[in-house]
């Protein structure tokens, strides 16, 4: 049976009760001093920065509705049976709430549906592993990895082979379930630098030769 002993009279920084919820919600989520909620911080960092970078597929609806994603805003609430992944919406209008949640679930959901397809070829098919990540839909092959390797690093905190992830709005959810640590994607120059390999050299100028001055 566990005890109270003593108490400290001041309010814990970055952590709060949420009554409605029945649940402890962390706010600065990227060092909370939590491993799975720290974890969880740079993911949703992570895949706000994909969201808010070129050529993300959701571009036009977010300058539509004049948003981007702050990575700030978002909170993990620990409930008893999961975790729950929060976002702030009190800086937006209230008539424009409902439209902005749906960006932002559409976001994640885009996002982890990528994932979990990555995964599965990563799991099943014997190929390069950037070729997995393309799958993803990521602009950069290198940010799927980094996302894909974060959720492993959180079941392994939590001891777990796998675990199902569900966005608000949709039915279907993601099952996350990595067979092995995830490699790194190979190095693949872009269409810049191989445009510089086309360029044959036919000229060699001789160089200035200058005295040395003593």
């Amino acid at each position: 049976m566990i005890q109270t002993v003593c108490r400290i009279n001041v309010k814990l920084k970055d952590v709060t009760f949420d009554k409605k919820l029945n649940a402890i919600v962390f706010s600065n989520i990227s060092k909370s001093g939590n491993k799975s909620v720290d974890l969880i911080g740079n993911l949703v960092t992570l895949l706000a920065k994909v969201a808010n970078g070129k050529g993300s597929p959701i571009e036009g609806r977010k300058k539509d509705a004049g948003f981007k994603l702050d990575a700030r805003k978002f909170s993990v609430a620990a409930l008893e049976e999961h975790i729950q992944i929060n976002y702030d919406f009190s800086g937006s209008s209230s008539d424009l709430i409902h439209s902005v949640k749906e960006i932002v679930c559409d976001v994640l959901n885009l996002h982890f549906k990528g994932m979990t397809e990555s995964i599965k070829q990563l799991n099943e098919v014997d190929q390069p592993a950037s070729d997995s990540y393309e799958v993803s839909g990521f602009p950069k092959v290198q940010d799927a990895f980094e996302a894909i390797k974060i959720l492993d690093e959180i079941a392994d905190h939590q001891g777990v082979k796998g675990f199902d992830i569900q966005v608000e709005g949709y039915e279907e959810p993601h099952q996350i379930e990595i067979l092995s640590p995830p490699e790194k994607p190979d190095f693949r120059p872009d269409a810049k630098e191989i445009s510089l390999l086309e360029y044959e050299i036919n000229k060699v100028e001789p160089m200035l030769q200058y005295p040395c001055l003593t």
